[in-house]
């Protein structure tokens, strides 16, 4: 037996096992981190979102680990995975069966612009194994190809046993191994049911050869739509179901020709047929959508089709007597918003500095970490109830459209906590700011916490209920949402449209000057309880300091690349050794 008791163990060395490691070590706790599959490995759950790409920036300032601050932006990404995409939007594109994609059945969600965004594809295998080292440099023990097959779980600390027989002992484990993780199954905590309404399955591989939609679909003064799609995250969905399609080949400084794909699927709409193969059953229904078969016509998978079981599970604890399950070892319900990633960061951003404070004092008592359980779930209800409402949604545009309007107040909130905080802390100084993401009406993801968004929520999610047993037609309905979205129309700025029925940018077009503009609508004109509780004007002169720095790290890196170019042709000695001391 290693006789070492490490102050906390980590059971999955991926992007958020990792992330935990390389913080917690950061701070001086002594970490194990055990991954069963040695880096690289393959893995999905590559798109990100705003919420995610700013909490990632308030992690690494809050944390001291910078280089979590290379995930939060396009640009930065690119320093270390060139491999992966940029996403400027979230693209949805209405289908029916037989026909070709109607112009007007689109709808576009931005993300931030530079220097805050964009978003980003990330090549998993590349991001996960970077961060893995990440954790190692920061001082992290850690075992590439150790798969820990067992935990006991004693009074004053934790013994894991790996397949090869070694031995660790821990005075507390985190269990970040997703659906498989070992804690859920060790200790009997899996719902047999989940809890959850949405009812969900998928199929997904890696492709080459995927066309851009605007090689196939209707043409720009067609549709209307501000942004490329093939620069975001396109969903194109349609009644039982929705395809992702999420290029890593879609920015010229990437090197990655590959493209992630995947179909989900409303298990009572599309039962599973154990006799058709999964890449049969993604034909066989790619084949009744003529434009998004046109658009994989070149296509080919790279890597054997993946066939999932029922998508959702959930757990009847999350956190327990020296144990805490990060939410993907915990639950899931659907990629279709992305909203996991971002339920994950929200969670190390709480769990983080409750274990540091524990490895300190000694005390990893439970009720530390009662806050971790109650927000991860109500995070995951949020996120069920927008995603099944999504689903019946798809079969008309219309009624989609109202709902994303939904969707969109969300995600206007759940962005702003982790700008302001990270603004105040940058402004201040003050380290205390960061308590408030635990503070009414921050707490959670999704809007968890925020009431008049929360009923909005689910007053919708009853109308569609009432709806999907047939009590009320698909226009009354859609009329209806809009009346529930009405109630929350005076926390979002009027200029948005977001009443408006023909409007298919829920958001807007999301720039600099536009990003400006909210502000000055959050400081002088939004519902005092808002304007009280959210972002102010202290933002724009740190948006003006990022621009300003954003320009100058261009510039720099053009030099970077131009000047040793140039040198090489007539020169043989060189300094470039030093940047890596």
């Amino acid at each position: 037996m290693n006789e070492k008791v490490h102050d906390v163990a980590i059971i999955g060395g991926g992007i958020g096992g990792s992330i935990t490691a390389a913080i917690l070590a950061r701070n001086g706790v002594d970490v194990l981190l055990a991954e069963g599959t040695p880096h690289p490995r393959f893995t999905i759950g590559e798109s990100t979102t705003p919420e995610t790409s700013l909490s990632l920036r308030l992690l690494a300032t809050r944390y001291g680990v910078p280089e979590l601050g290379n995930l939060s932006t396009y640009s930065n990404v690119q320093k270390i995975a060139p491999t992966s995409g940029v996403k400027r939007n979230f693209c949805y594109v209405g289908h029916h069966i037989g026909e070709r994609a109607r112009p007007h059945e689109c709808a576009q969600f931005p993300t931030f612009p530079q220097p805050l965004g964009p978003d980003m594809h990330y090549f998993r295998q590349d991001i996960d194994a970077y961060l893995f080292q990440v954790a190692v440099k920061y001082g992290a023990t850690a075992k590439n190809g150790t798969l820990i097959e067992d935990v006991e779980f004693h009074d004053d600390l934790v013994q894991l046993r790996a397949a090869d027989g070694s031995t660790f002992l821990a005075r507390y484990v985190v269990d970040a191994g997703g659906r498989n993780a070992l804690i859920p199954t060790k200790l009997g905590l899996r719902d047999a049911e989940p809890r959850f309404q949405t009812k969900t399955r998928t199929i997904f591989t890696h492709m080459l050869g995927v066309l851009p939609w605007e090689a196939v679909g209707p043409k720009k003064e067609d549709h209307g739509m501000p942004s490329p799609f093939s620069e975001g995250t396109l969903h194109h969905f349609f009644k039982g179901g929705w395809i992702w399609i999420i290029p890593f080949n879609n920015h010229p400084q990437s090197v990655n020709p590959l493209c992630s794909i995947g179909i989900n699927l409303d298990i009572d709409s599309y039962p599973i047929h154990p006799g058709i193969s999964a890449e049969q059953e993604f034909w066989g229904i790619i084949k009744n959508y003529p434009s998004i078969a046109d658009q994989l016509r070149q296509a080919r998978a790279v890597r054997p089709f993946v066939s999932t079981g029922r998508t959702q599970f959930s757990s009847k604890k999350i956190v327990g007597t020296r144990f805490c399950l990060l939410p993907h070892a915990a639950e899931f319900v659907d990629p279709l918003y992305s909203t996991g990633m971002a339920i994950t960061v929200n969670c190390i951003n709480a769990l983080a500095h409750r274990l540091i404070e524990a490895a300190r004092s000694g005390d990893y008592n439970t009720e530390r970490f009662r806050y971790i359980e109650e927000w991860t779930k109500k995070s995951f209800d949020v996120a069920d109830d927008t995603i099944w409402c999504t689903y019946e949604s798809f079969s008309d545009f219309r009624l989609f459209n109202a709902v994303l309007k939904m969707f969109a107040i969300q995600q206007f909130y759940t962005t702003t906590s982790p700008l302001e905080t990270w603004a105040r802390y940058l402004r201040t100084g003050n380290r205390e700011v960061f308590s408030r993401m635990e503070e009414h009406p921050r707490r959670g993801a999704q809007c968890a916490d925020f009431p008049e968004i929360r009923e909005m929520v689910t007053s919708i999610t009853k109308e569609i209920s009432t709806y999907k047993f047939g009590d009320q037609d698909c226009a009354d309905l859609t009329s209806a949402i809009y009346r529930h979205i009405a109630t929350c129309s005076d926390l979002v700025p009027p200029f948005l449209k977001i009443l408006d029925p023909d409007s298919r940018l829920p958001i807007g077009r999301v720039t600099i000057p536009q990003i400006f503009r909210f502000l000055f609508w959050f400081n002088f004109q939004a519902p005092n309880h808002v304007r009280k509780q959210h972002v102010t004007m202290q933002a724009m002169p740190l948006i003006i300091k990022e621009v300003v720095q954003s320009w100058g790290h261009q510039v720099q890196q053009a030099g970077n690349a131009i000047w040793p170019h140039l040198r090489d042709y007539v020169a043989t000695w060189n300094r470039d050794w030093k940047r890596s001391m």
